[in-house]
């Protein structure tokens, strides 16, 4: 019977970081940007909808060093390690960015009653991670 593993080299793990580097603040933007939308929208203030698309594409901007600092200080040691372990399916990349953003947040606000911008930040990291996954492996049956 054939078994199905997943292979990466340096060069997609390396593009993935710069994917996932890319990624993670546009889906941190637009998940707060969904947020923003009660209070620039819904509440009636002028203009609000015109503000969306700026106010997603600046808090990217900001929050892109900062996570690119992450993915290359805890991210990237974190999946060297479970992949040297045998743990490279797409389920342990969405779990991995998930908890590593889960600390992050923890470590950063000491709690974790953000409501909306929590889940936010969590899914992200999960969604960054696997579309990291995607760019770095490829899969290899062995047999």
């Amino acid at each position: 019977m054939d078994s199905v593993t997943f292979q990466t080299s340096l060069r997609r793990a390396l593009q993935a970081l710069a994917v996932g580097a890319l990624v993670g603040p546009m889906l941190v933007g637009l998940g707060f940007a969904t947020v923003a939308f009660d209070e620039f929208v819904l509440s009636g203030h002028p203009g609000g909808l015109y503000r969306l698309p700026s106010f997603a594409f600046g808090f990217a901007m900001i929050s892109a060093p900062f996570y690119a600092l992450g993915l290359a200080l805890i991210g990237m040691p974190m999946w060297l390690m479970l992949h040297a372990m045998g743990f490279r399916h797409w389920s342990t990349a969405f779990i991995l960015g998930y908890a590593s953003n889960f600390s992050v947040l923890f470590v950063r606000f000491d709690e974790l009653s953000l409501g909306a911008a929590a889940w936010i930040a969590l899914l992200s990291g999960g969604f960054t991670f696997l579309t990291m996954w995607h760019v770095a492996y490829r899969r290899l049956v062995v047999g």
